[in-house]
């Protein structure tokens, strides 16, 4: 893959694949996102694609008549324009392959779990092994709407579970669903949505498990305050860093 060009974040509006659309060429753009960011992406063939904070993609100014491949570091939801050419979204560990569909790729490299939700249609999901230099693979699956695909990185593990899918997406909305998470996955998506910095100290509860719904109009140290009425867990915030605390201490 040659990134001929590097477009620059400015705000969350949409953004048509605009560079060299008439060349005879195919050259790749690169959109990436800040922690704090999103933005919305419309391809030469009409998919739609948002981008969630600190995620990045390349695609091409145009796609061939047998193929439309996208590259995806971290989250992002697709609205897939129904062609006869597959579309191909690949994160280095797994491809996911669809006609036309909705659906949704949770990739950050920070995590352990890449997480495909499928909102409509169907999507195929191919996991493979980044230390091969032929992407030998090593599972499939298909998933039909509401049912969401989970692999383990570490463990090289591919599982189907069932899923609202719009517990999956709702960030493009402007909201995080957490979902009996634990703190250090928690703390992970609030440092991508607000821009922070997270520290913890040794006695602080990791397993402890969080849920509920943070909108991004919310103020982070409203956010803090509301987890801390589980009542075993406290926040310290100073300027751009969250230290997080055990309330027993």
């Amino acid at each position: 893959i040659i990134e001929v060009n590097k477009i620059k974040y400015t705000d969350g509006s949409a953004l048509t694949s605009d560079t060299a659309l008439s060349s005879k060429e195919i050259v790749y753009n690169t959109i990436q996102t800040p922690k704090g960011g999103q933005y919305q992406i419309v391809l030469s063939d009409g998919s739609k694609v948002w981008l969630n904070a600190a995620s990045s993609i390349v695609y091409p100014n145009r796609f061939t008549d047998k193929e439309r491949k996208v590259y995806l570091t971290g989250e992002a939801y697709f609205e897939v324009s129904h062609k006869d050419a597959s579309f191909i979204v690949s994160t280095g560990d797994q491809e996911v392959k669809v006609l036309g569909t909705h659906f949704n790729i949770n990739s950050y490299k920070d995590e352990e779990y890449i997480k495909t939700s499928l909102a409509e249609g169907s999507v195929r999901v191919t996991t493979t092994l980044p230390s091969s230099k032929k992407m030998a693979t090593i599972n499939t699956v298909l998933l039909a709407p509401g049912e969401q695909s989970i692999y383990n990185k570490n463990k090289q593990t591919l599982e189907v579970t069932s899923v609202d899918p719009s517990f999956a997406s709702a960030w493009k909305d402007g909201y995080i669903v957490l979902k009996g998470q634990n703190v250090v996955s928690t703390m992970r998506q609030i440092a991508r949505w607000y821009n922070v910095e997270v520290a913890y100290e040794i006695n602080a509860p990791l397993d402890l498990k969080i849920g509920g719904t943070i909108s991004r109009n919310t103020k982070l140290s409203a956010v803090l305050k509301a987890m801390e009425t589980t009542g075993k867990i406290k926040f310290q915030l100073e300027g751009n860093k969250v230290t997080v605390q055990s309330k027993l201490n």
